[in-house]
């Protein structure tokens, strides 16, 4: 779960949401985000938030999906998390980051829940945009080899792997 903590520090710097990215940034960058964390993240439901904003507040509530009891709950939390992420990357397919933060939740996510078919795109414009980002794609590779369902792309896997030793 460290590896949805670290993504939430891993927001661009040219939104116009810039000084509430930072303090994201600082948060979350070393601290998996408390049940009342996370809610006060998803509780900031602003129509103007930019789509890096709107994604992380949709991985904030796949994350916590993990805090609930109620089935129904866990499920309602993910689905609608999921929905934002997915809208924002709607709105901007080439981002490397919302690529990023969908492809974390895919890796991590429970199978039954059969949000898994994306992955191999995001990866695949993951490694393509990897040297011509200014995020931290080193820590960000080391959080996807991290994912659960990480052993199933093998060959992912391991090009992942080149990128940290380049």
């Amino acid at each position: 779960m460290i590896c949805f903590c670290t993504i939430l520090v891993l927001l661009l710097n040219s939104e116009n949401d810039s000084s509430e990215i930072e303090k994201s940034r600082l948060k979350f960058l070393f601290e998996k985000p408390s049940k009342e964390e996370l809610k006060t993240y998803i509780g900031d439901e602003e129509s103007n938030q930019s789509n890096t904003i709107q994604a992380y507040r949709g991985l904030s509530m796949t994350l916590m999906a993990e805090h609930v009891f109620s089935p129904f709950s866990k499920l309602s939390y993910f689905y609608e998390g999921r929905d934002l992420i997915d809208q924002s990357i709607e709105e901007k397919p080439n981002n490397p980051e919302l690529r990023y933060i969908r492809l974390i939740v895919q890796l991590n996510a429970p199978g039954f829940l059969g949000y898994n078919e994306s992955i191999a795109e995001d990866l695949d414009l993951f490694v393509t945009m990897f040297d011509q980002t200014s995020l931290p794609a080193g820590q960000m590779v080391k959080n996807m080899l991290n994912a659960k369902h990480i052993e199933d792309y093998e060959i992912w896997k391991n090009t992942l792997k080149q990128l940290l030793n380049e």
